[in-house]
Order: C-alpha cells, then structure tokens, then sequence
C-alpha cells in the first residue's frame, strides 16, 4: 500500500491511496488507467503541482536546451498578440534596468532567475529556453518544454512549472520566492456559477487584474512602491517595439502596428478587432497595461479546453501501453 499526501499550509490534507502489485501486471483497460489519471489530475488541479505526490520517477539522465516553440494555427488575431504578450521577455523590472535606454536592444547579460528551470525530482536544474532574457509569463506557466524523453518522459505541463514555490527575481529584499505555487491555467477562465477564483485563494476575480499585477508586481521583479515606474515601463515598451525581434517578425510586426489594427499592409491574420484597438501614440500608460491585459485574457480563454476528453484518452492510451510493456509501477512516469 502506498500513500501519496499532499498539504498546503493550514490546508486539509489531500490523501491518495494506491494499491502496487509486485506481481507480473496483468493488462489494464483504457477505462480503468483513464479514472487512474483523472485521480491524478484531480489532484494537481487542487494543490497546483502533482511533483511532490510524484516524486518515484526516477531523474533524467541527461539533459538538452528547451526550445521555445511559437505555434502556428488558425488562431484569431487577438489570441496570437495575446500569446506573443505571454512570450514577451521585456517587461520585467530587471530588462528596464539593464536595457541602456533601448527596449530594442537584446541583453548583454539575462536575468538569474530565468537561467535555469528547477524540478525537485531531477538531480540537475533544466536549461531554461529563456535564458539570457528576463521574466515573462511563460517562463513560470511551462508547457511542453521538457517533454522531451531526455527530461521526464512524457511530462507536459498544465501552464506551470514544477516548484511549490516559484523563485521570483532578487532584489536585495530578502524575498527569492513567491509567496504561492504557479498555479495552472487550464480551467482558471472557466465560468463558474460562484464566479471565477484565480490564485485558488482569492487574490483576483477577474484574468485582467491578475495580468496586470503580474506584469507589475513582484513575480516580475517590481518592488511595491514601483508600480507607476512598471506601468509606465511596459508602456514604453509597446510604443518603441520596432518588430524587428524573432517575436515581433513572427507575430506581425511592431505591437504600435499591430495595436492599431489599419496599416494596409497589416496580414488579416493579425489584424484586430476594433474593440481590442487602440493608438498607442496617444494613449495613456494605463490604458495601454489595460488594453494588453484584455488580448491576454483572450488568449487565456482557449487554455481552458485543453484537458479535454480527446486528450484525456490519449494520455491514457499510451498509459495503458507503458503499463503493459514495462509494470504498473512506469504509469507514474506517464502520468507525470
């Protein structure tokens, strides 16, 4: 018999219980591995980050540099400027305070806390794909990164990273990690008859306040008594983008460009709904960190359909496989 527990501060304990048969495994139904890795998806869902209930998978023994993969689907155009917002590397505190005056211009040297992606149960840390850059969205909320057979086979993630506290950039104020895990994004934006509750505890009610304290706040490297010197950062970092970086060449061009939404020579692909419009030439600081909040939100929305039943049956199809192949004992790595 072995017990998996998981407990968050003053939180109930979650408990699971698995029953191990040291005996040749016999084959296991799709049905039957499926309500396994609900269990465990369950689980992740509620306390942020299966690692701890885990952590019998066995380290990777070698490892290679993650690459940033920037997806191409028929996706609107909101949703694409949305999902370069979330790859954006420049909004953090520490780029404004190395970029020399030039928000265009690459790092000479990367923000630490981006160097690196740590996993408790790997005996290494992971090259992280954005080193020599600083803080941006991804960089906490991972997706298939390390999915890789050379990290840990098969691991997705749910838009998280494996830590139960994520590190945060240093700042001399004695804080190196936040104060809760990152939490997943797949069915934060779901509505919910109760109303829509981010960070698990309260903190946001709505994915545009939860955007822009981010962008803003400490998991960004801004000290509270930063905040007008963040916005009006971020804002400047919308105007002066040429679109000349692999983002910007990938995504349409200069966030000025695209923001506006009626250069002639601006793809359909990228052009946005009036709604989402705005000059940024013109407008204030504020209006600009609230306007990419909400393309943000759209972009969020779609994440909420990701663990659906389609995915769920694959994952425990090749489950069920690994299972037959190698004992009962591999599902944890699959499910992992």
């Amino acid at each position: 018999m072995v017990n998996f527990a998981q407990t968050s501060g003053s939180h109930e304990i979650i408990k699971i219980t698995a029953k191990v048969n040291l005996e040749e495994p016999k084959p296991m139904s799709v049905s039957k591995v499926a309500r396994i890795i609900f269990v465990f998806v369950l689980a992740s869902f509620v306390s942020g980050e299966l690692g701890p209930c885990l952590a019998q998978s066995q380290p990777p023994t070698s490892v290679r540099t993650a690459k940033r993969k920037v997806r191409r689907r028929n996706d609107t155009p909101e949703t694409l400027l949305g999902e370069r917002l979330f790859l954006e590397t420049r909004f953090a505190q520490y780029f404004a305070a190395h970029m020399n005056g030039d928000v265009n211009r690459p790092l000479a040297q990367g923000d630490p806390v981006v160097a690196h992606v740590w996993n408790p149960r790997a005996a290494v840390s992971y090259p992280s794909p954005f080193a020599g850059t600083s803080r941006n969205c991804r960089s906490c909320h991972l997706i298939n990164e390390f999915s890789s057979s050379m990290f840990i086979d098969g691991t997705n993630r749910a838009y998280c990273d494996f830590l139960q506290r994520s590190p945060i950039p240093y700042r001399g104020d004695g804080h190196t990690v936040n104060t809760r895990n990152t939490r997943n994004l797949v069915d934060d934006f779901t509505p919910r008859h109760a109303g829509i509750l981010l960070h698990g505890d309260g903190d946001s009610f709505s994915a545009e306040d939860v955007i822009k304290s981010s962008l803003t706040g400490r998991s960004f490297g801004w000290l509270l008594a930063e905040h007008d010197e963040a916005v009006s950062h971020v804002a400047r970092v919308i105007r002066e983008d040429n679109g000349r970086d692999p983002l910007g060449q990938q995504y349409g061009g200069s966030y000025a460009k695209l923001m506006l939404g009626t250069a002639s020579d601006l793809p359909d692909q990228f052009r946005l709904a009036s709604d989402f419009r705005i000059d940024v030439t013109a407008a204030t600081d504020r209006e600009i960190v609230h306007q990419i909040s909400c393309v943000s939100r759209v972009y969020g929305a779609p994440v909420a359909t990701v663990w659906n039943r389609r995915t769920l049956q694959k994952v425990a199809i090749r489950a069920v496989r690994s299972v037959n192949e190698h004992g009962r004992g591999k599902l944890i790595d699959q499910v992992a």
